[in-house]
């Protein structure tokens, strides 16, 4: 671990309120409904779309429970659910929870193994797509 104060900074961040929401710190349980959802803020990809970021951020400004419950339906209730919320959602409030979630992605990028090389892949290495850079 490279800076404890950015470790503790990260683990005790509590999210940052957008609009009427709150886009959530990366917990385990959030990171596991990332990672199930194969978000871009986990694997790195870069999306083509800004809809294709609906279902990461749908599942930072919502409860873990509720995305597993929804998962359980499958992946594609999930998105269904996801895009449904993203249509009331206007598009200045979904880039700056997108920018508060690629924030949040450093900060956990940071602290985790991933983090300590500059050519890693995830929330870090992806800082470019959420400006379209």
């Amino acid at each position: 671990m490279k800076n404890p104060q950015r470790a503790l900074d990260a683990i005790t961040a509590s999210g940052k309120p957008v609009a009427s929401y709150t886009v959530r710190e990366i917990t385990l349980g959030l990171a596991g409904v990332l990672e199930k959802i194969m978000s871009p803020l986990v694997t790195g990809r870069k999306p083509e779309h800004i809809i294709e970021w609906a279902p990461s951020l749908f599942a930072m400004t919502h409860s873990t429970a509720e995305c597993e419950k929804l998962l359980a339906g499958g992946r594609k209730a999930f998105e269904a659910a996801a895009y449904a919320w993203a249509d009331t959602v206007p598009l200045a409030e979904a880039k700056r929870m997108l920018d508060s979630a690629m924030e949040a992605g450093k900060r956990l990028a940071e602290v985790s193994d991933e983090g300590e090389d500059d050519t890693s892949e995830g929330a870090a290495g992806n800082a470019g797509a959420a400006t379209g850079g």
